[in-house]
């Protein structure tokens, strides 16, 4: 979506691409495998509705992100996010995700590795209030997807995540279609390209993330995956598009690594 962005394509018309071909996807594959009957499953059913919007809404705010502060910051705030989810399944389901002092320590330094990545101007520009509340919606709202994400995992039958993910990308497809016919953007073959790449990535990595978190736990899972991709994007926007970094920015990626670290210690010494 950000190379979409870069080269100038229209990003609604792109988004919406995406996640049509998401739903379609996850469609083929829920009538594929599973009874019709079965389908209707009305908490699987319910659950994607709330992650569908949530997915619309924060793809849009996470592409204005992109332009205020890169991809590489941006990344950063999103895969933090993995605090809440982690929270919430060690108060629900505290004999299943356990918390070592190390694992504690990580969540502790979360806040501060995403302090230390965020900018505090945009080139000779400070950061508006306006931009604030974007980047707070792009963490918080995340946090809320990755929770959903975690509670379907947790609650839902492992045939019946299917439908759940067919009803996200339903759900997203549907409103972004109807941004793009309030907006009418340009719609040509690159949108289209680029729309159908990232939604057939868009689906695959839905359904890993809620296999994952069936097999992993969600400690795991949320604070050691996103802390390496919060280093790789943060590389990424540097080599690609030539993102500045300041010393503080680095000692946020120096803190995402020692996270990872930290969340990994309790498995690797078993």
């Amino acid at each position: 979506m950000r190379f979409s962005q870069i080269r100038g394509a229209a990003v609604p018309a792109v988004a919406a691409v995406n996640f049509v071909v998401a739903a379609l996807v996850s469609i083929t594959l829920v009538f594929s495998t599973l009874a019709p009957s079965s389908v209707w499953h009305p908490l699987a059913l319910s659950l994607g509705v709330v992650n569908g919007l949530l997915y619309a809404a924060h793809l849009l705010a996470t592409l204005a992100a992109f332009r205020f502060i890169g991809i590489g910051i941006t990344m950063a705030l999103t895969h933090s996010a993995c605090v809440f989810p982690v929270i919430v399944a060690h108060l629900v389901w505290p004999e299943e995700e356990s918390m070592s002092m190390c694992r504690w320590i990580a969540i502790g330094l979360v806040p501060l590795a995403v302090y230390c990545l965020r900018p505090l101007e945009l080139g000779s520009e400070k950061l508006t209030w306006k931009i604030e509340l974007l980047l707070l919606f792009v963490f918080f709202g995340v946090g809320v997807i990755f929770t959903v994400h975690k509670i379907a995992a947790a609650v839902v039958a492992p045939e019946m995540t299917r439908v759940y993910q067919m009803s996200v990308f339903s759900v997203a497809a549907i409103l972004m279609c109807t941004v793009v016919a309030i907006l009418r953007p340009c719609l040509k073959g690159r949108e289209i390209r680029f729309g159908v790449c990232a939604g057939l990535l868009n689906a695959l990595m839905c359904r890993a993330t809620v296999i994952s978190l069936s097999l992993l736990g969600a400690v795991f899972f949320y604070l050691c995956g996103p802390a390496i991709l919060i280093v790789g994007n943060v590389i990424f926007g540097k080599m690609l598009w030539h993102e500045t970094m300041s010393i503080r920015q680095y000692v946020g990626v120096t803190l995402a690594i020692v996270i990872v670290l930290l969340t990994g210690s309790d498995r690797l010494f078993r």
